[in-house]
């Protein structure tokens, strides 16, 4: 949609205006296709071939040189399971010294067991890092060989670090290495050859002196860094950093003011790799296996409120529908709903499923759901009550029965009931009378799942307020290329008994909604009408009689914090002070 594109337009403003920045400096260079084939130039790369003399120079002076546009494809090693002793990029060591516990980046000895990928199921794209820092360091004194380390950077014009950058910077950092390997680019490949050609050298002057061989074995190095170091002298490999960046737009001191805000380009954020490693390397070589080879049908996944921002959520939120499994509890972590799962006793599994009960068909886009079939929340409430209800056969600890009731929101006024059901408490008689609830009519959540209604929890909330007269809705549009106000709506309600109170009506400031967007033929002040709204708003609520209790809403916490950023800009901009002040 448009704010997808709105998105993707920002990203690639903030990219470009980072490459403006460092073509400014003069520590950049552009991959073109112009100049070959993109994939071939990136490997090159690596190697220190393609860079102007300039950037040669400046590696050389120990100074960073970026590279924007390289594309690498995936190594065919990249298919096969990293070995048992495996390290992050840039950090030697492996199980026999010690570097393979948490500490030192190595997968720790209770990781999953790594399986080499199936290139028949399983196809990576071309990888495409934004940026790739580029910087000579030495590896043993002034006078010892050289490293070219690489830098893998990714531009993200977000507010803050999300999990996905990091993973996507990890996995591009594991590519480049895997390349590496391969090109015997890397410091154990140096070291065998550096080794190799020192014996070679050693067996064929045996009658010559020590200076000679020393002499012999300098000449064959040389060579070596000729073919393929032979733009960087005295480099003898190459390495991924310990570290992977990603680079945030930092906002300018002294912004230029509420509707346009202006960046800089500081440093990137970094992060070590040896955190993000394993994690990346399990999902591709346990996970990624384990779904590859089984049946689509038999694949578990759990659809909650991280997917909303994925372009398949209407697919698996109608899959979900359909098939009634636990993704349908609201705030339901993955490993609560497969510990709820767990819960089913193996005979009650799909009991209602096989009755022959017809599979609805994928619902039109604009049609009803379809009468709904049996899945896991029938299961669960087929588990949870009747004649054999795990709440009232005691083979639930109380820490289970507590985890239950917490995550179905059982209502207060059956708690002490199901706890008396508990097995430490089994000795308790039950009094006289009482009935053991029904968890479908005792859980709000489940009773909502099963009907498809809206139902009311029983859980203390500390944000709605206990009593309130009035309330001020405030609904607020950012555009999501400049992050700028885009528009807005204000709107007031009173309770029917307040309206009362105040004579059967409200003044008229607070009876008409307030509403402002910007238009492509002409650009609003969306921010200082808002802030005119609320000022009347306010000053229309400060002299009712009585004094009323006021909540203002937002419909997210984004949107709040957006009022508060253009209450603040425009009151440090010194515009519409009388206006300010009073908001």
């Amino acid at each position: 949609g448009s704010i997808a594109r709105g998105h993707f337009d920002r990203g690639n403003s903030w990219e470009e205006r980072i490459c403006t920045e460092l073509e400014g400096r003069g520590r950049l260079y552009r991959v073109s296709a112009e100049e070959g084939d993109v994939c071939d130039i990136s490997l090159g790369l690596l190697q220190g071939h393609f860079l102007p003399p300039h950037l040669v120079d400046a590696l050389h002076a120990g100074e960073n040189v970026y590279v924007h546009g390289a594309e690498f494809l995936v190594p065919d090693s990249f298919y096969r399971a990293p070995p048992a002793d495996w390290s992050a990029p840039g950090q030697r060591g492996t199980a026999a010294n010690g570097s393979n516990g948490s500490g030192g980046g190595g997968r720790p000895s209770s990781a999953p067991v790594l399986r080499d990928l199936d290139r028949g199921r399983v196809r990576f794209s071309v990888q495409k890092p934004d940026f790739l820092c580029l910087r000579v360091v030495p590896v043993r004194g002034v006078r010892g060989p050289k490293c070219l380390e690489v830098h893998v950077i990714d531009a993200k014009a977000s507010k803050a670090v999300k999990v996905s950058h990091l993973m996507q910077v990890t996995l591009y950092s594991l590519c480049i290495t895997a390349w590496l390997n391969e090109l015997a680019l890397d410091e154990a490949s140096a070291a065998a050859a550096s080794s190799s050609s020192s014996s070679s050298s050693s067996s064929s002057t045996s009658s010559s002196t020590t200076s000679s061989s020393t002499s012999s074995s300098t000449t064959c190095s040389s060579s070596r860094n000729g073919e393929k170091f032979s733009a960087l002298e005295g480099v003898a490999w190459a390495r991924v950093s310990r570290e992977g960046g990603v680079w945030l737009p930092q906002r300018a001191q002294g912004g230029a003011g509420p509707r346009k805000r202006k960046y800089s380009v500081g440093a990137p954020e970094e992060f070590e790799l040896c955190v993000t490693v394993p994690m990346v390397q399990e999902m591709l070589y346990s996970i990624v296996p384990a779904v590859a080879e089984t049946a689509l049908s038999r694949v578990e996944w759990h659809f909650n409120g991280a997917c909303a921002s994925c372009g398949f959520a209407p697919l698996c939120r109608q899959d979900t529908q359909q098939k009634r499994s636990l993704s349908m509890v609201p705030f339901l972590a993955d490993a609560d709903a497969r510990w709820l799962r767990s819960l089913i006793p193996p005979a009650l599994r799909g009991s209602a499923r096989d009755t022959g009960a017809p599979q609805a068909s994928p619902p039109a886009a604009s049609a009803a759901l379809p009468a709904p079939v049996c899945g896991d929340i029938e299961d669960l409430q087929s588990a949870l009550c009747g004649p054999h209800s795990l709440l009232s056969s005691g083979r639930l600890t109380d820490t289970q029965l507590r985890r239950v009731q917490r995550l179905l929101k059982f209502r207060h006024a059956d708690r002490n009931l199901l706890h008396s059901l508990s097995p430490s408490k089994a000795a308790a008689p039950v009094a006289s009378g009482s009935k053991v609830p029904q968890s479908e009519s005792v859980s709000p959540v489940l009773r909502s799942a099963v009907n498809g209604t809206v139902e009311v929890n029983d859980v203390p909330n500390f944000y709605l307020p206990y009593q309130e007269d009035i309330c001020v809705c405030l609904s607020l549009a950012e555009d999501p290329r400049t992050e700028a106000l885009y528009g807005f709506s204000l709107c007031v309600r009173a309770s029917p008994a307040f309206t009362e109170q105040c004579g059967g009506t409200l003044p008229d400031a607070l009876l008409h909604p307030a509403a402002a967007v910007n238009s492509i033929d002409r650009e609003v002040d969306v921010g200082g009408l808002l802030l005119d709204a609320l000022g009347q708003c306010l000053r229309a609520l400060s002299v009712l009689r009585p004094r009323p209790r006021v909540q203002f809403y937002t419909y997210s916490q984004a949107e709040r914090e957006l009022l508060y950023s253009v209450i603040v800009e425009w009151a440090c901009a010194e515009k519409h002070s009388g206006v300010t002040q009073e908001a």
